[in-house]
């Protein structure tokens, strides 16, 4: 955490008295009562200043703890409240609103933002989840030649990928049958789900740097959790 510095410059001014003696009369060797109240008095006034200086020193010194210390608490206070509104986006990114695409309903989450892509050859669908550093989210329907299992289309299509795979397994999900394969590609984390229903594979692909994989993985979960097959 950077702190705000406070720089306090002491100077402490030093009094030389210098005083002189006659050997001329024995009244300069015994200063006068005058003389003496002036001493005295030049004396009091020096203790008095060097008290106030101390004093004055003190106080500077108390302000610039206290100082240090109220800015040391907006400064925490400040990154709380920036550690929370970032978990309230994530956490709120599941306000979402129900779509349909090509056969099927999923929920998309508010912070998505729908993005042009180029045409695919086949029906497609693009979503920003984090701008900063590209986090997206993509939805595709390939029709095949005839209809296939879901294991016999994953282990054609990862054949020719020439991904560098972590795992590939199956799993289900509100009463479907699923395939997840992750991978590495270019620098981002690839997670791809994918079923399929009669001679139509639908494939939900997550792509995500290291930094912001495991932040933004639930709203991909909440995503194809919420998928249903329409009528």
């Amino acid at each position: 955490m950077k702190l705000k510095q406070h720089f306090i410059l002491f100077i402490v001014f030093g009094m030389i008295l210098l005083s002189g003696c006659s050997l001329s009369s024995s009244k300069d060797k015994e200063p006068d009562n005058d003389t003496k109240k002036q001493e005295e008095a030049a004396n009091g006034q020096n203790e008095q200043d060097q008290e106030d200086t101390e004093k004055n020193d003190t106080d500077a010194n108390e302000d610039a703890a206290k100082d240090d210390e109220n800015a040391a608490k907006d400064q925490d206070d400040e990154a709380n409240k920036d550690t929370d509104d970032s978990k309230s986006d994530t956490e709120n990114a599941n306000t979402d609103a129900n779509t349909t695409f090509e056969g099927i309903s999923f929920a998309l989450p508010e912070i998505a933002e729908q993005i042009d892509i180029p045409d695919q050859g086949m029906p497609a669908e693009a979503y920003i989840l984090n701008e900063e550093d590209g986090t997206n989210f993509n939805v595709i329907v390939e029709t095949l030649p005839s209809a296939l299992s879901l294991d016999t289309y994953i282990e054609l299509a990862t054949a020719q990928t020439g991904f560098d795979y972590e795992s590939i397994e199956n799993y289900s999900s509100n009463g479907m049958e699923w395939n997840e394969a992750i991978s590495k590609n270019e620098g981002y984390k690839l997670n791809q789900r994918t079923f399929v229903v009669d001679d139509k594979a639908y494939i939900f692909s997550f792509a995500s740097s290291d930094g912001s994989y495991d932040e933004f993985l639930p709203v991909f979960e909440d995503i194809t959790k919420s998928v249903v097959v329409n009528d």
